[in-house]
């Protein structure tokens, strides 16, 4: 019932780094080389000689040329951009947050051609690599939507332990999809409840949704007792 809306989430949020891209062709390779610069004129780490500077800067230029490929409408021109990033992550070990984006797009390709295992091949690379404990949620997410796509719903539900206040609702959300799909109505119950209150937007589209999902199984989230389909109240 759920899993096309929750693959196409995993599409759709690629999109936020268009902002991203268009920032790069704005600015390019000269702003972030300048940026480099200054904090080495700052803090005088020796870490930020020239030679590194460059090579972060060529690193970075390289992976927005990729990208670039990558979201090309070109078959073949796509193609040498799937081929550049898998060496682009084996190539920057230097570069963890560059190398975890790039495994993240990979994904992102593999999932449009409904190949979920490469997908979660490389979303695994990308919490292998990844050291910004920022995308680790974002990471595990979609660890469980490509998984709960492919039917291995337990092993969907193992990425979904602990998640970050930030996250809570977002990830049960997915977790009841998960309950409600293999049977279990109760916990699937519990789980869009604790989306429903830990989502703090109160015109927000994504709490609506949770609503309506809990309104189809008999539950108003905004009273404490049980509704039936009909509308008659249970204890």
């Amino acid at each position: 019932m759920f899993k096309e809306k929750k693959v196409a989430e995993l599409l759709t949020e690629e999109e936020q780094v268009e902002l991203i891209k268009e920032w790069w062709k704005k600015n390019g390779t000269s702003v972030i080389v300048a940026i480099f610069v200054a904090v080495a004129a700052i803090y005088g780490y020796q870490y930020w000689q020239k030679s590194k500077i460059e090579k972060s800067a060529a690193a970075m230029q390289e992976y927005y040329e990729q990208t670039e490929k990558l979201n090309s409408n070109d078959k073949k021109t796509k193609e040498a951009g799937m081929q550049l990033a898998e060496k682009y992550i084996e190539k920057n070990d230097g570069h963890k947050v560059l190398s975890t984006f790039t495994a993240l797009q990979i994904a992102k390709e593999h999932v449009v051609a409904n190949e979920y295992k490469k997908a979660e091949e490389f979303l695994q690379k990308a919490l292998s690599i990844n050291d910004d404990k920022s995308l680790e949620p974002i990471i595990k997410h979609r660890l469980a939507q490509v998984n709960f796509a492919t039917g291995n719903n337990d092993k969907a539900l193992s990425y979904l332990k602990n998640p970050p206040e930030s996250f809570l609702s977002l990830y049960a959300e997915l977790e009841g999809d998960i309950y409600f799909d293999k049977g279990e109505k109760e916990n699937a119950v519990a789980s869009y409840k604790k989306a429903y209150s830990s989502n703090k937007e109160q015109n927000d589209k994504s709490k609506e949704l949770i609503k309506i999902k809990l309104k189809n199984l008999g539950v108003d989230p905004e009273k404490t007792e049980k509704v039936s389909v009909k509308g008659k109240k249970n204890a």
